[in-house]
């Protein structure tokens, strides 16, 4: 009966290592972490919500998302192709999230995009992790 109870002991030390290792490993590359505060798709290898504009990469931002009406007029561009959020975009006007379509425009720092009806913000990589600190 001891030998049972050591060996359960022991399998549940083993299991707990394994998560522990698992777990310490996604938090330690944020710019890799899937953003789930913004209901970010949930998907295996996940990157963060991204878009391309202007040559440069903008990741979704860890902030509520803004509250804003923005004229047709001050659209900057429209998402015009998409990639598997497994992927970064690489060409201006793609996105790595299902927007096609979409309207973009700049909202100050950085880009707003309209996303399920609402306005999200998409920091440049240096932006978001300052938002972080």
């Amino acid at each position: 009966m001891k030998k049972y109870i050591a060996l359960g002991i022991t399998l549940l030390f083993i299991l707990v290592a394994l998560v522990g290792c698992n777990n310490s490993s996604a938090a330690d590359n944020p710019s890799t972490t899937p953003d789930n505060s913004q209901e970010a798709p949930v998907a295996p290898n996940a990157l963060v919500p991204s878009i391309m504009i202007e040559d440069t990469l903008y990741l979704m931002s860890q902030k509520e998302k803004p509250v804003i009406e923005i004229a047709e007029s001050e659209y900057s561009g429209i998402v015009m192709s998409t990639v598997s959020l497994s992927e970064w975009p690489t060409e201006n006007g793609q996105a790595n999230i299902d927007v096609e379509g979409a309207p973009y425009a700049e909202y100050e720092n950085g880009f707003v995009v309209l996303w399920n009806g609402e306005w999200t913000l998409f920091l440049t990589e240096q932006e978001r992790l300052s938002e972080i600190e």
